[in-house]
């Protein structure tokens, strides 16, 4: 990803830090915006962290960060998909059963 973002050569710790700040809903610098903009949810930053060490879990501090880019700091632009709602609910029919349908739909 760091390819594709053109994020090479780009400090990780400065990332990480940036995530944090976004997680705990402050602003964030562009490379860490990039960063979760682009996130493709591969995993791939789980191993590749500098602190899995120290116990952080990248993969959802990347998923706190960008809602928060989303929603409080809006540094992030909403994707609106018109068929997202009738997809979940197909998927929804293909998993829960008639019971768990009339709770949910």
């Amino acid at each position: 990803m760091v390819d594709r973002l053109g994020l090479r050569g780009s400090d990780p710790q400065a990332a990480t830090v940036g995530l944090r700040n976004l997680a705990r809903g402050m602003a964030g610098p562009s490379d860490t915006i990039a960063w979760v903009s682009g996130c493709a949810k591969s995993g791939l930053c789980v191993d590749a962290c500098p602190e899995r060490d120290k116990g952080l879990d990248a993969m959802l501090l990347v998923r706190l960060a960008k809602q928060r880019a989303i929603n409080d700091t809006r540094q992030v632009a909403v994707k609106h998909d018109p068929t997202y709602f009738p997809r979940l609910k197909t998927f929804a029919r293909m998993q829960l059963s008639e019971e768990e349908l009339t709770d949910w739909l």
